[in-house]
């Protein structure tokens, strides 16, 4: 038997020195990457868990960059205007948490064009009634899609005051 080995190796000693380096090459490989992934110390490979995951990405601050029309004093004839505000980052609709006082049912939309931007829209006929002061407070509850929150709760106030007229141009009469 022994015979026999020697002279299927001495045959094809090529072949046989060419299989035992590649199983030798990947043997050690194998044991190098396996080391390699190992926690120090530990002899364990790391787990990455979602939550790992979720905290190594980037978070950038979510706030408020733009309201319109601007928080204060303004003149509207729209009694039932909607009122948009754009955001740092995408929103998730489902965190939102507001109040308005004096109370004006309205319904929190998120532009599917721009989700940056919430929009805010009387509700079943409601309007924003002429000479009245109005508060809404968007709550830090508001996250970005990313899960980022607000930091602080936002405070929207204006004093809604209609003009007594309304000048539309010089009408037809240049025309004539």
């Amino acid at each position: 038997m022994l015979n026999k080995l020697k002279e299927i190796f001495n045959k094809h000693k090529v072949l046989v020195i060419s299989v035992t380096i590649i199983i030798l090459v990947a043997g050690i490989s194998i044991i190098l990457s396996e080391l390699a992934t190992r926690e120090p110390g530990t002899g364990l490979a790391p787990v990455i868990t979602k939550k790992d995951e979720e905290e190594q990405k980037p978070k950038f601050p979510f706030n408020l960059v733009e309201a319109s029309p601007p928080s204060g004093d303004r003149s509207t004839f729209d009694f039932a205007e909607y009122i948009y505000f754009k955001f740092s980052a995408p929103i998730d609709i489902n965190t939102i948490s507001l109040k308005v006082t004096p109370l004006v049912k309205v319904k929190p939309l998120v532009n599917k064009t721009d989700p940056y931007t919430l929009i805010l829209i009387p509700e079943n006929g409601a309007v924003w009634q002429p000479n009245r002061r109005y508060t809404i407070t968007i709550e830090s509850s508001l996250t970005s899609i990313d899960g980022v929150s607000l930091s602080n709760d936002i405070k929207y106030k204006y004093y809604n005051d209609p003009p007594e007229t309304i000048n539309f141009g010089e009408g037809d009469a240049h025309l004539r």
